[in-house]
């Protein structure tokens, strides 16, 4: 499913300290959800080290690419999923596509509560129609009988009638 996903770049997010942190880039769709993440680095930096630290400041780990233009490494829900070295076509994109096609825990459980919806719909519908129809003979019945009650003894008398055909209407004991 297309989320019209924006690259925002320096992207500011709190840290678990209460800080505000900057990310080289986060990929946010229209209602402001944060798809994944990108942390460049240089190609000087010990990458590894650079991942350890950010991530000891609270950078997130859901969804998040880290590069430093020659190895890209892809972190989801904390663990590395892929390496790759970006002058390899193939493997970056493998990495892309992971990347891409991860989805955030949130629109997961909104995919399968619509799944869901999606398919209680039509049980829904059919049961409503039964109860319309049944209302409906139970107001033919109460018209052509002029059943119309005039006092409480009557209504309640009315009442059980109507629930009586209402049961029997739908074979409930």
């Amino acid at each position: 499913e297309e989320h019209e996903l924006i690259l925002y770049t320096e992207y500011p997010f709190p840290s678990p300290q209460g800080t505000t942190l900057r990310a080289d880039g986060a990929l946010i769709d229209r209602v402001r959800l944060v798809h994944g993440w990108w942390e460049a680095k240089d190609e000087k930096d010990n990458l590894e080290r650079e991942i350890e630290l950010k991530i000891s400041k609270g950078y997130p780990i859901d969804n998040i690419i880290f590069e430093d233009t020659s190895t890209a490494i892809l972190i989801q829900n904390g663990q590395q999923v892929l390496r790759c070295t970006l002058s390899n076509p193939e493997q970056l994109q493998r990495l892309l596509t992971c990347f891409f096609e991860y989805e955030i825990p949130i629109v997961e459980q909104f995919r399968h509560a619509k799944e869901k919806f999606a398919q209680e719909i039509p049980k829904v519908a059919a049961a409503l129609t039964d109860l319309l129809a049944i209302a409906k003979q139970i107001e033919t019945l109460i018209t052509k009988a002029e059943i119309i009650p005039t006092t409480i003894a009557e209504f309640i008398t009315s009442l059980k009638t109507a629930m009586l055909i209402a049961r029997n209407s739908v074979n409930l004991s």
